[in-house]
This record gives structure tokens, C-alpha cells and sequence, in this order.
């Protein structure tokens, strides 16, 4: 196992059983004998190890400016944790994986005193609480990124509030909140790159332009990547108002946001010029028209993803790429869409001479084409 590159040996640590001691490694390869020297130089670490054995041999890079960890309540610590971000003054982004949660008064308990702290600019969370929000936001003050993928335990306490305090995020991430917010806090989301607001029960035609507070906001939006997906109570009305103001908008994502029609994707289509990346995966509403606003407006689209949409068929893939009103723009497509995923839908070998001049790098065709 000498031979085997450091990184394929830091692999087999981070997937193995945890061991008691180092002596344990050193038998697999000469490398394992001393931690420091497989670990000191590494960028990216992901452990599933104990409490002590992490703070053991995470402090033996202070290097490491990724740091990924699953943390459970049995084998985490608060004292841990603090130590870590203490002592590994070059980390940089953070990823805290738990499938059960952390208890209650873990992150009130985290020390945050020394200045290091402030150097984490990306935080990834999950099964956060209520109670934690305001912990979080005190200890790490200059985030960037924060993605909280587990949002089920933020109750109708919750506020945007403490995170909007965050000065520097540009990047916000909210998985399956089920409660909605008491304050919306709308001055962070008009200053955001990207959000991603993933099955969000709260998210409807009222709360979203509340979110942003569109009625007293002329000026347009810095959002450039919207997801919205499973959001099932959003349709047209509520949507229409906020893309209007997102002119720059390069990645838009409403897969599973089943009421939209095709009237919203040619508005869409009409405002967002500049989209790149288009997924409308499982919107059941959407029939061959959504094709033909697509294939007309969206001029740098690269990915496209209309996936389980049952009404798309073969005529939708005519008036994407040869419809004769945009003969024109049909060579400049050609360049540029270079994902597509037509998996679900209804067209049929008719529509394969077409997609065969495309020169996609990934191509994804229904089940009964793939076969044939």
C-alpha cells in the first residue's frame, strides 16, 4: 500500500472504522505512521471519526482550509469543535453532517472567543434549531455561504433576522423548513448571488415577494442562481414579480414546483436573457409551448432539464431547434446547449434525427428510446 497516492490513502482513513491508535494504521502502510505527514499538506479532509481521535488528528494540520466531518451527538463536542476552529487558523469552509442533530445546547456552549473564527467564510449545517441560529451567526460573523440542509427543527420562532446581520453572505442555502419565518428580513435577500430555497413549505405566492419585499424595492436584484425547487404552493402569480426584477439572473431551478404553466416560462424566457442553466424537472402543467419560448428567448442556455414533464413530446423538440421563425438562431443553440435531460417525456424516435445534431455532452433520452 506504500505505492498507493496520499490521496487514495487519506480516502480508506476517512471511510474505515475508526481506530484506537495509530499503531493500528501503520500496519496497512509505512505513510499511516505518522499523522502529520499524510495529513499536513491536505486541503480537503472528510472524518467520521470519534471525538478525540478528530481533535487528535485534525490539530496535526493547521493547514486545512476544508474541513468536512458527519457529527452526531455521541462522538462531537462543543469543546471540540472549539478547539478545531482555534487551533486550524488557515480553515476556510466548514461542513457539520448529522443525521439525528446536535444536542440542545451545543452550539450556544461552542466557545468563539478567539479571532480565528472569523476566517470561515462557508458553513454547511444541518438540523439546526431555532435556539442556534443566533449561536451560529456570533461565531462565525464573516460567512459567505451558509447552507443549513436540514432546516425542519427551525420552528415559528424562527427569524431571518440574526442571519441578515451577516454583512459579507452572498450565498444562502435552506433545506425542508417547514415553519414559517416570523420576520422575513428582506435586506439579505436583495443583496444575495445566490438562494436556494428546497422544499420550503413556507414559500408561496404571498411570502415570496414578501421575502424580497418587492413592493417597496424598485431598484432591480444582484441574484444571479435561484432554486426554488419543491416548493409546491408557488405558481405563476407569485413568481412573475420577483423574476421581473432579476434581469441578471443566470441559473433558474423550479423542478417539482408543480402549478407553474408555460406562461410563466415565456415571461421568464422574455426577462432573463442571460439564463444559463434552466430546470423545470416534474412541472406536470408544462406542454410543448414551454419548448418553442425556450428555444426562441434563451439564446446562452447550456443546460436545459425538463425531465417527467408527461405533456412535452416531439413537436416541442421541433420548435426548439427548428423552428422556422428563429432559423437564424438555431446554428448559435446548437453552441451552447450542452445539457439537456428529456428523461419522462413523451417524445419518440421521430424526435432523434433532430437531437442527434446537437452536440451535447450529456444527453438524457427516455427509457423506451435508450432501449430502442
Amino acid at each position: 500500500m506504500d505505492a498507493l497516492p496520499v490521496e487514495l490513502l487519506q480516502l480508506i482513513v476517512t471511510h474505515a472504522s475508526p481506530p484506537r491508535h495509530q499503531k493500528q494504521l501503520a500496519l496497512l502502510s509505512k505513510k499511516f505512521g505518522r499523522a502529520d505527514a499524510l495529513f499536513s499538506s491536505q486541503l480537503k479532509l472528510r472524518w467520521k471519526l470519534g471525538d478525540e481521535l478528530l481533535k487528535k488528528l485534525v490539530l496535526k494540520s493547521k493547514r486545512v482550509s476544508i474541513l468536512s466531518f458527519q457529527a452526531q451527538e455521541e462522538n462531537l463536542s462543543p469543546d471540540t469543535l472549539s478547539v478545531i476552529l482555534r487551533e486550524c487558523s488557515s480553515l476556510r469552509s466548514l461542513s457539520l453532517g448529522s443525521r439525528e442533530g446536535f444536542m440542545p445546547h451545543f452550539w450556544p456552549n461552542v466557545s468563539f472567543q478567539s479571532k480565528s473564527f472569523t476566517k470561515v467564510t462557508d458553513l454547511q449545517v444541518s438540523n439546526l434549531r431555532t435556539t442556534d441560529v443566533l449561536p451560529v451567526v456570533k461565531i462565525f460573523p464573516k460567512l459567505k455561504r451558509l447552507e443549513i440542509s436540514d432546516a425542519s427543527q427551525l420552528d415559528s420562532s424562527f427569524s431571518f433576522a440574526p442571519i441578515a446581520s451577516l454583512t459579507n453572505l452572498t450565498w444562502l442555502k435552506v433545506q425542508r423548513c417547514f415553519s414559517r419565518p416570523q420576520e422575513t428580513a428582506s435586506s439579505i435577500f436583495t443583496s444575495l448571488e445566490g438562494l436556494e430555497l428546497s422544499s420550503c413549505f413556507f414559500v408561496d405566492n404571498t411570502t415570496l415577494p414578501e421575502l424580497f419585499d418587492i413592493s417597496k424595492i424598485s431598484s432591480k436584484f444582484s441574484l444571479q442562481f435561484l432554486s426554488l425547487p419543491h416548493c409546491h404552493k408557488l405558481c405563476d402569480l407569485g413568481l412573475q414579480p420577483l423574476v421581473s426584477q432579476l434581469p441578471n439572473l443566470l441559473s433558474l431551478n423550479l423542478s417539482g414546483c408543480k402549478l407553474i404553466t408555460d406562461s410563466l416560462v415565456q415571461f421568464i424566457a422574455e426577462s432573463c436573457r442571460y439564463l444559463l442553466s434552466l430546470k423545470l424537472s416534474e412541472c406536470c402543467l408544462l406542454t410543448d409551448r414551454t419548448l418553442l419560448f425556450v428555444g426562441t428567448w434563451s439564446l446562452f442556455l447550456s443546460e436545459l432539464c425538463i425531465s417527467r414533464c408527461l405533456q412535452i413530446g416531439d413537436q416541442g423538440i421541433r420548435w426548439l431547434l427548428q423552428d422556422p421563425n428563429v432559423q437564424g438562431l438555431r446554428k448559435e443553440k446548437r453552441i451552447y446547449l450542452k445539457e439537456v435531460d428529456l428523461s419522462g417525456t413523451k417524445i419518440t424516435t421521430a424526435s432523434l434525427h433532430i437531437l442527434n445534431q446537437l452536440s451535447c455532452k450529456k444527453l438524457l433520452l427516455p427509457c423506451n428510446l435508450i432501449k430502442n
